[in-house]
C-alpha cells in the first residue's frame, strides 16, 4: 500500500512537519516568532491527528481480508517488529538523558512508557509526573490495534456497525470527561477518547474495500462540515468535535488518493515521502535532536533561529533515522517475516479442521 500510494507517505510527512514545528515553535518565546511561527506553535501539535486515521485506514485494509485467528497472530506479530525495537530503543535513550540531567520523572516511572501507558496515566496523574508524554500516541494506536484486531476475529459480519458503536463509545467519554471539567489536554491525550479518530480511518478502508469509495467521500465532507457547523453554533462542544473534524478531512483526503490518483508520483513528493516513511522515527527521536541542538548552541553562545532549528532537527533525524532504517529496523522487519510462514500453516491447519 505504502509503496503504490506515495501520497499517503505525503500526508504522514505533512503531519510530522507539523509535530516538529510545534516542538520548535514553543521552544521560543512567541515574541521571536513570526505570524507562520506562532501558527505552528499554536496549531502544529494536531499533526498527530493526522496519524491517527491513517493508522486506521492501513491496520483496516490488512484486517478486512484477512481475520482469522492465524491472520490476527500474523498481524500483532508484524506490529511488534515494526514498534518494538524503536520503541523501547527511544525509551532507553529518554530515561537516560533524564538521569542525567534530572530534568523529568526517574527511571522509577519507566514502567508507564514500557507499558503504552502514557496516554492513560497522564488523565489520571497529569502531565508533569507522567515520562515521555510523547508516546501518548502510541498509547492510542496500541489500544485500536487490540480493539480493532479482536473485533474484526470476533464480529465479522458487523464489523462495521462495531467500528460505529466505538466510535459513539469514544465520542461519548470525550463529552462525559469534558462536561465534569476535565482539562481538554487530559481528554486530548485518554485513549478512549480518541479512538474515534482512528475509526474514522478504518470505517473508510471498509468503504474503499466494498467500492464505496465515493460514497464515502461524501459522508467524509459532510462529516467535516458538521464539526465545523457544531464547533461554531455550539463552542462548548468545540474539544469533542475538532478531532473527529481532523480525522474526517484527512481521510477525505486518504479516500480521494486511493479513488482518483493511486499511481500519482512526482520528484516532490517521492522526496516528502521519505520523510513519511521515516515519521515513526522521527516522531519518536526528534525531541532528542531538538535538545542536543539547543544545548550545543547554548554552550558555544551561537543565538537559534526558529525555522534554522528545524531545519536542522529535521534533516539531523532523517540522517538517524535512515541509518536506524537501514541497519535496525528493515533487518528486523525482515526477520520478523520469517516468523509468518509458520503462522501462515497454522491457518492452513486450523481451516483444514
Amino acid at each position: 500500500m505504502r509503496e503504490r500510494y506515495e501520497l499517503l507517505d505525503v500526508i504522514r510527512a505533512l503531519a510530522i512537519f507539523l509535530v516538529i514545528g510545534y516542538h520548535v515553535g514553543v521552544h521560543f518565546d512567541p515574541s521571536q516568532l513570526d505570524p507562520l511561527g506562532q501558527w505552528f506553535a499554536r496549531f502544529g501539535f494536531l499533526g498527530v491527528d493526522i496519524f491517527f486515521p491513517l493508522s486506521g485506514f492501513l491496520i483496516t485494509l490488512y484486517l478486512v481480508q484477512r481475520n482469522t485467528w492465524p491472520d490476527l497472530k500474523v498481524f500483532f506479530t508484524r506490529r511488534v517488529f515494526r514498534i518494538i525495537p524503536i520503541y523501547f530503543l527511544a525509551i532507553a535513550l529518554y530515561f537516560t538523558a533524564a538521569e542525567l540531567t534530572q530534568t523529568d520523572p526517574g527511571v522509577e516511572r519507566a514502567w508507564i512508557t514500557a507499558l503504552f501507558l502514557t496516554g492513560w496515566m497522564i488523565l489520571i496523574d497529569g502531565k508533569d509526573a507522567v515520562p515521555f508524554t510523547i508516546t501518548w500516541s502510541l498509547s492510542v494506536e496500541e489500544f485500536a490495534y487490540i480493539l480493532c484486531g479482536f473485533a474484526f476475529l470476533w464480529i465479522k459480519r458487523n464489523i462495521t456497525w462495531a467500528l460505529l458503536f466505538i466510535a459513539a463509545i469514544s465520542l461519548a467519554v470525550k463529552v462525559v470527561l469534558l462536561s465534569q471539567g476535565t482539562a481538554p489536554n487530559l481528554v486530548y491525550s485518554y485513549p478512549p477518547a480518541r479512538l474515534d479518530s482512528v475509526i474514522i480511518g478504518a470505517l473508510t478502508a471498509i468503504a474503499v474495500r466494498r467500492a464505496q469509495s465515493t460514497t464515502a467521500l461524501v459522508l467524509l465532507a459532510l462529516t467535516t462540515a458538521l464539526c465545523v457547523g457544531i464547533a461554531n453554533v455550539w463552542p462548548s462542544l468545540f474539544h469533542v468535535v475538532l478531532y473527529p473534524g481532523i480525522a474526517a478531512t484527512t481521510s477525505f483526503a486518504i479516500c480521494a488518493i486511493y479513488l482518483y490518483l493511486p499511481d500519482f508520483k512526482s520528484r516532490p513528493t517521492r522526496i516528502l515521502a521519505s520523510f513519511g516513511r521515516l515519521a515513526y522515527f522521527l516522531y519518536l527521536f526528534h525531541y532528542f535532536t531538538l535538545f542536543g541542538l539547543d544545548v550545543l548552541f547554548n554552550a558555544a553562545g551561537l543565538p537559534l533561529q526558529p525555522y534554522f532549528l528545524m531545519v536542522l532537527t529535521l534533516a539531523l533525524t532523517w540522517v538517524a533515522a535512515a541509518l536506524s532504517w537501514r541497519w535496525i529496523e528493515a533487518p528486523l522487519i525482515a526477520y520478523g517475516r520469517t516468523l509468518e510462514p509458520s503462522l501462515r500453516r497454522a491457518k492452513a491447519e486450523h481451516t483444514h479442521v
